[in-house]
């Protein structure tokens, strides 16, 4: 699955097998929940959660403003923090904004 949200869209995904998971942010958000994920992306002030979750490949995160939290993330994966953006690692369960 390739899920994306973008405007005013909040979205949840749980127990799921994401490809390319995206935020193009503009005040979306997005929780996803005891998932495996290719590449967890966002951009433009986009916001996302992540919990109990294994990521493969990359974590993108770009924008000033744009925040991708994450707790109890497991895998291989690269880090990508540009132009602002930045990836959060969480010490407690539950969305932080």
């Amino acid at each position: 699955v390739w899920p994306g949200s973008n405007g005013y869209v909040h979205l949840r995904i749980y127990d799921s097998n994401l490809a390319d998971t995206r935020n193009e942010g503009y005040s979306a958000t997005m929780e996803i929940y005891n998932s495996t994920i290719g590449i967890l992306a966002a951009y433009n002030g986009g916001l996302v959660y992540v919990e109990n979750s294994i990521i493969n490949d990359a974590i993108e995160v770009k924008d000033t403003g744009t925040r991708i939290y994450g707790f109890n993330i497991s895998g291989n994966y690269e880090i990508l923090e540009t132009e602002g953006g930045k990836y959060i690692q969480v010490e407690k369960s539950g969305i932080p904004w």
